[in-house]
């Protein structure tokens, strides 16, 4: 299931293969899946592909997560990297022929049912956070923060912070922020697959 999304996130690598001096890089506007089985270390480079439907859509490339989360780098953002679709050559096996989308809205059985946030609950709740991503980043248990859906009710969009302090110690930043809920996934450092 995904977490957050437009998420920045604070990763760990090291130098060495699992030896040598740790280091951090920063990235925006990633993907964060909140599983503990769906993926493990050497994950790297799969393609996260979207479920629940008979076609497939490429999602993200994943990258990095803990033992509680996975993240991806958004299919757009690496496509746009590796040239555009069709005119390099670049292009998706199998017999689906959508366009890979991002959506929090799903399909039931023939029926469009919204199981998250609207569109422009997301949009809004995005504009929060990039008003407060800096300051949320710079805090040092947190080592993420995106958007997601509210705990309490899952129409409604809320900043979603990952702290790697002790479960149950709220991290220092507010329970709200400019009218939008924020909701803390409590983790490990997120560390290069």
């Amino acid at each position: 299931m995904i977490g957050s999304i437009n998420t920045s996130v604070n990763v760990q690598y090291q130098k060495g293969c699992n030896q040598g001096k740790k280091f951090v890089v920063s990235y925006t506007n990633q993907v964060v899946i909140n599983s503990s089985t769906f993926s493990a270390g050497g994950d790297s480079g799969s393609l996260i592909v979207s479920s629940g439907t008979s076609c497939p859509q490429p999602v993200a490339l994943l990258f990095a997560g803990s033992s509680s989360t996975t993240i991806g780098n958004p299919i757009g953002q690496v496509l746009s990297k590796l040239g555009t679709v069709g005119s390099s050559g670049l292009s998706f096996v199998g017999t689906c022929t959508s366009t890979p989308t991002f959506t929090t809205q799903g399909a039931g059985q023939g029926n469009t049912v919204n199981i998250g946030p609207s569109d422009q609950a997301i949009a809004h709740a995005t504009n929060v956070l990039n008003t407060h991503v800096a300051n949320l980043m710079k805090r040092f248990t947190i080592v993420g923060a995106g958007v997601g859906a509210s705990d309490f009710n899952p129409a409604q969009a809320a900043i979603v912070v990952y702290s790697t302090a002790r479960p149950g110690i709220w991290p220092p930043v507010a329970r709200v922020l400019d009218g939008v809920p924020v909701k803390v996934i409590y983790t490990d450092p997120f560390v290069a697959r």
